[in-house]
This record gives C-alpha cells, sequence and structure tokens, in this order.
C-alpha cells in the first residue's frame, strides 16, 4: 500500500524542478548586455509613485543602469535594445508579442550594460520606449527617476 500512496512524489519534485522562479526572462533575442528579473534590483527599495509606468536608476559599476517597467509578470516589457549617442540612450522596451501576458501588475528590471557611455559622469538622459524620459545622475547608483502617466 505504501507504494501506491506515494506514487505522485516523483511527479511532484519533477515539477516543482521545472517551476519558474519568476527571476530571468528566457527570451532569446535579448542582447547580451542585458539581464532580466523580476520585481526591483536587489538591496533595493524604491518608492515609486502610484502613476510610475517605468523609471531608471545607476547600478553599481561602469555604464550600468537598471530600468523597471511595470505590467505583467508572465510577459513583462524589458529592454530588448539600446543606442546610445553622447549622453542619451535610446531603449526599445517591449513585451514578447507570441506570450500571453497574466493579469497583475508586478515590476521587472532589465540591468543593462552600456559600453559605449562617455567616460565622464554627466546626467544621462534615457529614452524608455514610449513609456517616457528621465534623466538620471551616475554618481547616485540606486536613486530611481520615474516616467509617470
Amino acid at each position: 500500500m505504501i507504494g501506491r500512496r506515494w506514487w505522485w512524489l516523483p511527479v511532484l519534485l519533477a515539477l516543482s524542478a521545472c517551476a519558474d522562479e519568476g527571476g530571468d526572462d528566457s527570451a532569446s533575442d535579448l542582447p547580451g548586455a542585458v539581464a532580466v528579473t523580476g520585481g526591483f534590483p536587489a538591496g533595493t527599495a524604491p518608492a515609486p509613485p502610484p502613476d510610475a509606468v517605468a523609471g531608471a536608476a545607476a547600478a553599481p559599476g561602469d555604464a550600468t543602469v537598471w530600468v523597471v517597467t511595470f505590467g505583467s509578470s508572465g510577459n513583462p516589457a524589458i529592454v530588448r535594445g539600446a543606442v546610445v549617442n553622447d549622453h542619451r540612450v535610446d531603449f526599445t522596451i517591449a513585451d514578447d508579442p507570441g506570450r500571453p501576458a497574466t493579469m497583475d501588475y508586478a515590476p521587472t528590471t532589465s540591468t543593462v550594460v552600456l559600453d559605449e557611455l562617455p567616460s565622464d559622469d554627466a546626467p544621462l538622459t534615457l529614452v524608455l520606449g514610449d513609456l517616457g524620459t528621465v534623466e538620471i545622475d551616475r554618481r547616485a547608483p540606486g536613486e530611481f527617476v520615474w516616467a509617470t502617466r
């Protein structure tokens, strides 16, 4: 009887090993310099205004920025590309059109390494796709600026 009672345990273990942790986006078309995680960047506790649609901050490290978007955790809008022109960065931000969205509203962070940035510490203007434009201070890692509607 014991053998029949516990038949589901290996199935449960196999399913839990395959479960999505909600952390990394598995999209294969992401540029190599972009890492995506669910939620806000580790070690930060930003307080976005209620009408925030996106935000950004300098991340610790040279030429690294965090771009936070809000929306479906199952199909988040994330950084798909970036064009650097001096102290302005134009981001392409989109979800995956072939993937279903969930009905929740959650933050997602794209960590982007921008090797082409000028070496000075001047502020950066970040165009967050059609979500808005923000200006961040590269000398203040973790200080978020929010685009609102």
